[in-house]
């Protein structure tokens, strides 16, 4: 016991100072402030140049006007406009937001662009047709924090013992004199070689790191674009001018409008009439392989959709349906050119007079009038089916009564005139009726009487 109370003793008071000292992290509270977190789906460069004028936008600045839902960002949308669209997404539940990702161009456009009419791709008016990027506002808890980094780098002492060069002397002795000069008018190849050598050599390797972590507040909505780039159709939004002697291009009339919407241009409103409608579908073409090209002037829209992935629809038959072979009707005999409606379930050894359909086991089949289309049916029915002969039983005898009454008046009923006809009991008791007097001119509102 003695001896190891003596080892105790003889530690040196130094070493109880070098272990290293534990600093606990304060907690912090997490700030109220709530912020929007965008995964922008293109790259921000830092604009190292200095701006020319105010009217031109910095790389952030761009990415910021094409997130407004406007389709011409470069002449109706801003980053300030975008900031207040962006705002809805906390405020109002904004879910969808687009991205026209290219759509900004670098540098404004002048008056002089504005108003000249051949300056079309400038106004950026193609871009209409530039499918966006649909991006989804998705809640989160994420925190967003600051980090500044400090880096200290221990220099060597200075040991001048080389003298200073005539360059330097001048330079050191004006700037005592309280004159700034230019370094380069007095530099010359080994001073400039000298300094490099210098800057490399004038630190000894040691660095010091500091980081500094600052809690903004919470991201409450991220805006993702998971979505990949479309491809998209690119119409031809120009026509030539054949009225005018000078062959110019224009803009198509709908485009023009659509330009003066977007951009609130009273003048062009004033100026808008529709062109004379002309049957020139197709016009000669400057190009030698092409001799004559389209001008249906037709404008499609410019997406039809928002959706970039269909629904699935996963359409399933009900469980009491079952797929029978029946004998094919006679107003439904097609050439043998035309394919059956479950072609893709069709067998090879179905008999000729037959076809296949899926059939409810749990409801009365045949209720509906027989359908006869114009152009695809060859043969008008004449008498009902025959198993709606043999559920007739089941019908009332008044009500198919009255229907062949008002059939002899009038072979030919329209659905509403017949319905005005029947009293509110016969018109309850229609449906699995009609079937066994006449028959439906199918893709339109009339009822033909076969019987």
């Amino acid at each position: 016991m003695s001896t190891n109370k003596r080892k105790q003793s003889e530690i040196h008071p130094d070493l109880l100072f070098t272990s290293p000292t534990i600093h606990l992290v304060q907690p912090q509270p997490i700030p109220s402030t709530t912020l929007l977190n965008v995964e922008y789906p293109g790259i921000l460069t830092h604009d190292t140049e200095p701006q020319l004028s105010r009217a031109q936008y910095t790389s952030l600045d761009r990415a910021l006007s094409t997130l407004h839902p406007s389709a011409l960002p470069s002449l109706t949308s801003s980053p300030h406009e975008a900031l207040k669209f962006l705002s809805k997404i906390p405020n109002e539940g904004l879910k969808a937001v687009e991205c026209r990702l290219g759509a900004f161009p670098s540098h404004p456009l002048s008056s002089h662009q504005h108003e000249s009419a051949t300056t079309l791709n400038h106004a950026n008016i193609h871009q209409v047709y530039r499918a966006p990027l649909i991006g989804e506002a998705v809640p989160t808890h994420n925190i967003v924090i600051r980090i500044i980094k400090r880096t200290w780098r221990q220099k060597k002492r200075k040991h001048n013992t080389t003298p200073p060069s005539p360059a330097q002397h001048k330079s050191e002795s004006a700037y005592q004199n309280g004159i700034a000069l230019d370094p380069a008018l007095f530099t010359d190849k080994d001073l400039i070689q000298n300094d490099r050598q210098h800057k490399r050599t004038r630190y000894t390797g040691r660095t010091k790191k500091e980081y500094i972590v600052e809690i903004l507040g919470m991201a409450t909505n991220t805006v993702r674009f998971r979505s990949m780039a479309d491809f998209a159709f690119q119409p031809q939004v120009c026509v030539d001018s054949t009225s005018s002697s000078s062959q110019t291009m224009q803009l198509d009339p709908v485009m023009a409008l659509h330009k003066a919407l977007a951009t609130m241009d009273l003048e062009a409103f004033q100026r808008f009439s529709i062109p004379e409608q002309l049957e020139d579908y197709q016009i000669a073409s400057s190009d030698q392989e092409k001799s004559i090209q389209s001008n249906l002037g037709m404008v499609p829209p410019a997406f039809f959709s928002r959706m970039d992935v269909p629904f699935n629809y996963s359409f399933v038959q009900t469980p009491y349906s079952e797929l029978r072979m029946v004998p094919t009707p006679v107003h439904l005999t097609r050439p043998s050119t035309s394919a059956s409606f479950a072609h893709a379930l069709k067998q090879s050894d179905i008999p000729p007079a037959s076809m296949q359909r899926f059939v409810n086991r749990v409801r009365l089949s045949n209720i509906a009038p027989q359908p006869f289309r114009v152009g695809r049916d060859t043969e008008i029915p004449t008498k009902p089916l025959a198993d709606v002969v043999r559920i007739e039983h089941r019908c009332d005898a008044q009500v198919l009564a009255r229907l062949r009454e008002l059939l002899v008046q009038r072979p030919v009923w329209s659905r509403m005139a017949l319905k005005n006809q029947l009293n509110p009991v016969e018109s309850k008791e229609l449906q699995g009726t009609n079937e066994k007097v006449y028959f439906a001119l199918d893709l339109s509102s009339w009822y033909w009487w076969y019987w």
